[in-house]
C-alpha cells in the first residue's frame, strides 16, 4: 500500500512537472570598471605611442595589424560606456596630440585626458596534439600570449596617472593542419582577432560596460500563470506581478516557487534588486531548485556591483 501511494505521488509530480516550460529572455546589465577614472572629461585622446616590442621576431606587419585592431576596438567600445557619453574621442599620433595640446587653452586642457600604451609584448606559438588514432593527423592549437600596460591621466593632474594592466593568452584550436591552413592562411587573422579581443577587454577595465545575461521565466497552464505571462509579453510588469502573486498565494508549492521566481525577474527588470532578491528567497523556501539558487547568487553579486557603479558614475 505504501509503495502504491508513493508511486501515485511520484506520477502526479511528474505530470505537473511536464506542464512546466521555460521561457528565455535577455537582460542587459551594467558592470563596474576595475579601475575608477576621473569624471567630467570633455576630450579623450588615445595616443599611439611607438613601442619597443619583445615579440619573438614578429614582423612589423603582424605588430601593426594587432595594434590597428586594438586601437580601433578601444575607440569603438569606450564611447558605449555611460561614463564617456558626452566625451569626444581622438586616436592620434604623439605629434598630432602635441599640436592639439599646444593650440588649446589652459582651461580646455583641464578637461582633457589621455590613454597611452606604455608597453606591449606579443608571442605566438603553434602546437600539434597527437591523437590516439595514428591514422588521423594531429590537431593544431595556435596560442597568442600578450602582456599590455597602459596609462590613463588628466592634464590637470598628470602625476596621478592610473595604470591599467592586462596579461592573458588567446588560443584557437583546429581539428587538423588542413583546417588550420584554411582558416588561418597566415598569422594576420590571429593578430587581428587578438587585437579586437584585447581592445574590448582593456576598455572594460577602464569604464563601466554592458553585458547580456540570460534569464528564465517559468510558464504553466495555470490560469493566472497564463494571464501573468501574457501581461509580461505586453511589457505590463505590474499586471504580471499581480497575477503571479495570486499563484504564489493560492497555488501548490511547486507553482508558488515558479511564480516567485518569475516575480523576481520582473523586479530585476524594474531595477529593484532588493525585491528581486526577496522573491528569489521566497521561491527557494517554497521549493529549492538550482536555477533559482544560481540566479540568487548572481543578483547578490549585482547588488555589490551597484555600490561600485554608483561611485564610478557619481550617483
Amino acid at each position: 500500500m505504501k509503495t502504491s501511494s508513493f508511486t501515485l505521488i511520484l506520477t502526479i509530480f511528474l505530470i505537473l512537472a511536464s506542464c512546466i516550460s521555460p521561457r528565455y529572455l535577455d537582460v542587459q546589465v551594467l558592470n563596474p570598471a576595475e579601475v575608477k577614472l576621473p569624471q567630467n572629461i570633455e576630450k579623450l585622446f588615445i595616443v599611439r605611442n611607438k613601442l619597443i616590442i619583445d615579440a619573438n621576431n614578429i614582423k612589423d606587419t603582424l605588430y601593426l595589424c594587432f595594434l590597428n585592431n586594438f586601437y580601433d576596438k578601444l575607440n569603438k567600445t569606450l564611447p558605449q560606456s555611460p561614463l564617456f557619453a558626452d566625451c569626444k574621442f581622438y586616436v592620434c599620433s604623439p605629434d598630432s596630440f602635441r599640436k592639439i595640446f599646444m593650440e588649446s587653452s589652459y582651461t580646455n586642457r583641464k578637461r582633457y585626458a589621455i590613454i597611452s600604451i606604455d608597453s606591449l609584448a606579443l608571442k605566438d606559438s603553434l602546437q600539434y596534439i597527437d591523437r590516439e588514432n595514428n591514422y588521423n593527423q594531429p590537431s593544431v592549437k595556435l596560442e597568442l600570449k600578450f602582456s599590455i600596460v597602459g596609462r590613463f591621466w588628466k592634464f590637470s593632474s598628470p602625476e596621478n596617472f592610473i595604470a591599467v594592466r592586462q596579461k592573458d593568452t588567446l588560443f584557437w584550436e583546429f581539428s587538423d593542419y588542413f583546417e588550420f591552413q584554411y582558416q588561418m592562411p597566415n598569422n594576420i587573422v590571429a593578430y587581428s582577432e587578438g587585437g579586437n579581443a584585447i581592445g574590448e577587454i582593456f576598455a572594460q577595465k577602464m569604464a563601466p560596460y554592458w553585458t547580456t545575461h540570460e534569464r528564465i521565466l517559468f510558464h504553466n497552464n495555470n490560469r493566472y500563470m497564463r494571464k501573468a505571462y501574457q501581461a509580461f509579453v505586453k511589457d505590463n510588469l505590474t499586471g504580471a506581478i499581480e497575477n503571479w502573486q495570486r499563484v504564489y498565494n493560492l497555488g501548490t508549492k511547486i507553482l508558488a516557487s515558479l511564480a516567485a521566481h518569475n516575480i523576481a525577474v520582473c523586479y530585476e527588470m524594474l531595477d529593484d534588486l532588493d525585491l528581486c532578491e526577496e522573491w528569489l528567497g521566497k521561491s527557494i523556501v517554497a521549493r529549492p531548485n538550482s536555477i533559482t539558487q544560481n540566479y540568487l547568487l548572481e543578483i547578490k553579486k549585482r547588488r555589490s556591483n551597484v555600490i561600485m557603479l554608483n561611485k564610478q558614475m557619481l550617483l
